[in-house]
């Protein structure tokens, strides 16, 4: 009798249950690092949350960065492309989520200044990691998803120093799309 039970509640309690949604999230975002060569910055990010468990997305930013006193009168500036890796987390009935995150691409940073012997421009690619959380707050089919992240990068070999580690805040703005439901 427990045997039939159990096995009648496998074959057909799926298919009354609620389906998880696959969702595509298309944006954009706005960032501030605390080093000179990110500061304030804005970009775009694509992702798909399948069976809306992880979250796999590319971001890309822009960072107009700061220019740095003195004779040299340097400017640093990045450029951010990266592919994020979240797991998603429901809190409060799936209006909140809590997103720890972990960000792998490629930086570029972009240097300007005036040397001794005139102009001196260079850029540095380098590796990109950037371990953080996120929470997403959904209403319908936006989503407004703050994050912090501390950003490592590779030492580059430009003219001036680059302080290429650090926090950055970061809010996403994203439409979330439905891909399809997920059956059995």
């Amino acid at each position: 009798m427990k045997r039939s039970l159990l096995l009648a509640l496998v074959c057909v309690t799926p298919t009354a249950l609620w389906a998880q949604l696959g969702e595509l999230q298309v944006g954009a975002i706005a960032s501030y690092g605390m080093r000179d060569p990110y500061r304030a910055g804005g970009g775009l990010v694509l992702g798909v949350a399948p069976g809306r468990l992880v979250y796999v997305g590319l971001r890309w930013i822009s960072y107009s960065g700061a220019t740095t006193g003195g004779s040299a009168n340097v400017t640093n500036r990045a450029q951010v492309f990266a592919t994020d890796f979240d797991v998603q987390i429901p809190l409060r009935g799936g209006v909140l989520e809590m997103r720890p995150s972990i960000g792998l691409g490629m930086v570029q940073f972009v240097q300007r200044g005036s040397g001794t012997t005139g102009p001196v421009s260079g850029y540095s690619k380098e590796f990109f990691a950037a371990p953080g959380v996120a929470l997403q707050l959904s209403a319908d089919r936006i989503a407004l998803i703050p994050e912090l992240q501390y950003y490592f990068t590779g030492h580059s070999e430009l003219t001036w120093p680059v302080h290429n580690k650090g926090l950055a805040f970061s809010v996403r703005l994203v439409f979330l799309s439905e891909i399809r439901r997920i059956r059995r």
